[in-house]
């Protein structure tokens, strides 16, 4: 999946880093889920349109395909019921 907005995929990032992976200034990071391995799931579409139940599905897809853990990062200006 690819993330439009780039916030999904730098918190994964953070939280999946592997150790002296040399990504920044010649030094890397160790993520807080090091070695866990991640699962990048689209909700949303190009244009930042998506119901509660794609966020459900796509929960319900992570665990059916063995997720332990997930992180939910959305995020609108709009008012939502």
């Amino acid at each position: 999946a690819e993330d439009q907005q780039g916030h999904g995929t730098h918190v994964t990032g953070l939280a999946l880093s592997a150790g002296n992976n040399g990504n920044w200034n010649g030094k890397g990071i160790i993520g807080m889920g090091y070695p866990s391995r991640g699962m990048n799931l689209r909700v949303f579409d190009d244009t930042g349109t998506g119901s509660d139940a794609d966020a459900a599905g796509a929960i319900f897809h992570a665990v059916e395909n063995g997720a332990d853990i997930i992180n939910v990062s959305l995020g609108t200006e709009n008012y939502s019921q």
